[in-house]
């Protein structure tokens, strides 16, 4: 999630267009893993497109390289649009109970320890819930190192499922497909979110600092249920670089 967040460094208002993670990366037990981003020369359309490997490296063993994501990065001229809401939370959402969010989340497949529990608020409203999230202590100092923490973002998709917008599943969702990300502020330790369901596992999301103002949107994030016994990679590689 570091490497990703940090593509967007060099593109003062940055956009990612179509992208997709189709292995997962990591895993208990698996040794320390080498990183590889791979940035491909601009087109003529203003994009470029990038790439994110990993290896296992370990007994220094040659090992092909995995790919786990896939999209292209372009600038954006002008920031876009978030639909105004007159109060916050919005009158008619009810408010979730967060006092037992990570132990559902577990339960669920998501096990985060307690520098990734950036959790706050979360209300709901049919198909939509609002969220609040911030930096916890021990990664607060770390915001004005990324465009967007990596943490806050989790943490705002972890109301996803503590918000229940999505159907009931056995697998454990996780983000696949993400189209039309745009970044419009950087630094931020907190932020609130509108995450609207606009398919089957499938959202929206908007980012916005406490005055409303944008932070940040995902135009479509597409989610894909993945058994237990896969959230473990192969050291087998799928992909050459």
């Amino acid at each position: 999630m570091r490497v990703a967040a940090n593509l967007f460094d060099d593109l003062p208002v940055a956009r990612a267009g179509v992208g997709h993670i189709p292995g997962q990366c990591g895993g208990p037990h698996q040794g320390q893993q080498a990183v590889q981003v791979v940035v491909g020369a601009w087109r003529q359309s203003g994009e470029r497109p990038v790439r994110i490997y990993s290896r296992i490296d370990r007994d220094g063993a040659e090992r092909a390289w995995t790919r786990h994501a896939e999209g292209v990065l372009a600038a954006v001229l002008e920031p876009g649009s978030v639909e105004a809401l007159e109060q916050w939370p919005p009158q008619d959402a009810e408010p979730v109970d967060v006092s037992e969010a990570y132990p559902k989340l577990a339960a669920h497949g998501y096990e985060y320890g307690s520098a990734f529990r950036g959790l706050r608020a979360v209300w709901r409203r049919g198909a939509e819930v609002f969220v609040e999230a911030a930096l916890p202590e021990q990664t607060k100092a770390d915001a004005g190192r990324f465009g967007l923490h990596p943490v806050l973002l989790d943490a705002v998709l972890h109301s996803i499922v503590v918000g229940g917008i999505l159907a009931e599943s056995e697998l454990t969702r996780l983000p696949f497909e993400w189209d039309g990300i745009s970044l419009h502020a950087v630094g931020a330790s907190r932020v609130r979110a509108r995450i609207t369901l606009i398919g089957d596992d499938t959202v929206s999301v908007s980012l916005m600092d406490s005055c409303g103002a944008l932070v940040g949107s995902i135009d479509s994030l597409a989610l894909r249920g993945v058994s237990a016994s896969r959230l473990m990679m192969s050291s087998a590689a799928d992909d050459d670089v």
